[in-house]
């Protein structure tokens, strides 16, 4: 079993010197593959946080994002970069609305 209060007491033990600053144009680019890949309908898309050059700047990321394609067209990402940090991010979130009878109301609100 997972103690979230552990984890979240070992994320506040990060010094602040070790965070790392994005510039503009990747939070732009991950707000777009966020976008991508949660297939978001453009009712829900906000167009103003990115721009045009963002949008292909984004499209280079994703596409240096993948490892390889196999026969049947399934691609593998690499786990290093920004698409497979938000589908790691993705399936760790999946997992909290999985475990059944736990509600976990986290001090900070990244979840």
């Amino acid at each position: 079993m997972v103690n979230f209060e552990r984890v979240h007491e070992k994320l506040n033990e990060i010094p602040e010197d070790r965070e790392q600053a994005t510039s503009n144009m990747e939070q732009q680019e991950m707000y777009i593959l966020h976008c991508l890949y949660h297939q978001l309908p453009t009712t829900d898309i906000d167009f103003s946080r990115f721009t045009v050059s963002a949008i292909d700047s984004a499209e280079a990321v994703f596409e240096d994002s993948v490892q390889f394609e196999d026969e049947d067209g399934n691609i593998r990402f690499m786990r290093d970069s920004a698409w497979g940090t938000i589908d790691a991010t993705a399936h760790v979130m999946s997992n909290f609305e999985s475990v059944k009878g736990i509600r976990f109301k986290p001090a900070f609100p990244l979840i």
